[in-house]
């Protein structure tokens, strides 16, 4: 079978998909791959993947915003609604952050909700100047803003997490037994105990712009280490909102050490979590271990306008 007639296939995953890339990459020339790009029948999956292939191998630091677009065929499948401008920086990004440049992260073809996809791929650009995010997206896709020019390249990818063996037993996640956005969580150090300053439901932003709170998580059922996932998930084009950022927390020991037992219970403070807001509405601070939401708080954003 030709390599790229195997890619059509939707059941594989990540790890065949990629493999069977190198094998079709190796045989097949550079023209073909507008067209699988652009083939609306070739899985999501395959198509992310090969967009990161051709960055690696061929977009470099000073390519412009019409060149990348040519070289991922970004006109075929690249929609204003998966482009979001960085406006404020949480953690560490695979791009540095400039005054003085636009960064901005494209969701490359996103999975369709409900589905079984759950391969993610963020491509992060720093665009020189501070052009406009339409004017961004309309130079990818060969329109006017084709000029400007991109001083670099980041990726963020993501995969659903393999499937323990079935000899392994299943761990239960924690219990979230409450979930708080406040002004400010102030721990006793004598005792553990956490005070809630000014419990937040309601934040005035200047928008579009950022904003900074607490969150304060009390865990119940602690059976071992896990990690927990922290989304702030504001409105978007998705049924499921737009994925304004991400964090992680991770619970007890990952050595191999035998581990001390896990409490019963446990208070977490995390401070000073910043957030860049483009709309007002209804938000929500989702936690989840692994798949499993484990529970979410809804924050409503109001425009504070410019006064």
């Amino acid at each position: 079978m030709d390599p790229i007639d195997a890619l059509r296939d939707d059941t594989l995953d990540a790890t065949a998909a990629r493999a069977l890339l190198e094998r079709a990459a190796a045989t097949a020339p550079r023209e073909a791959w507008p067209a699988v790009l652009s083939d609306e029948a070739m899985p999501r999956l395959v198509r992310r993947l090969i967009v990161r292939r051709l960055i690696d191998a061929e977009a470099r630091p000073g390519v412009t915003l019409a060149e990348l677009g040519a070289l991922i065929s970004a006109g075929a499948w690249l929609g204003p609604a998966h482009v979001r401008h960085i406006s404020v920086v949480i953690g560490k990004l695979p791009v540095q952050w400039l005054a003085e440049d636009r960064v901005i992260a494209i969701d490359v073809l996103p999975a369709e909700p409900g589905g079984a996809d759950r391969h993610r791929l963020l491509v992060y650009l720093r665009v020189a100047g501070q052009p406009e995010l339409e004017e961004i997206v309309s130079g990818l896709c060969g329109g006017d803003g084709g000029a400007h020019e991109v001083r670099e390249i980041g990726f963020f990818e993501s995969e659903a997490p393999r499937p323990e063996p079935a000899s392994s037993p299943t761990q239960s996640p924690p219990m979230l037994a409450a979930l708080v956005l406040c002004r400010r969580a102030i721990c006793d150090t004598q005792n553990g105990m956490h005070t809630l300053v000014d419990v937040v439901v309601e934040l005035a932003v200047r928008l579009p712009g950022p904003a900074m709170f607490d969150i304060y998580l009390q865990l119940r059922r602690i059976r071992g280490p896990s990690t927990l996932t922290i989304d702030v998930i504001g409105p978007g084009p998705t049924e499921d909102g737009e994925l304004l950022t991400s964090g992680t927390l991770s619970l007890g020991s990952s050595t191999e050490a035998p581990p001390a037992p896990p409490p019963s219970g446990l208070g977490v403070a995390i401070p000073n979590v910043a957030v860049g807001f483009e709309l007002a509405g209804e938000h929500r601070v989702r936690v989840r271990c692994g798949d499993e939401v484990l529970g979410e708080a809804r924050l409503e954003v109001v425009d504070a306008g410019t006064s």
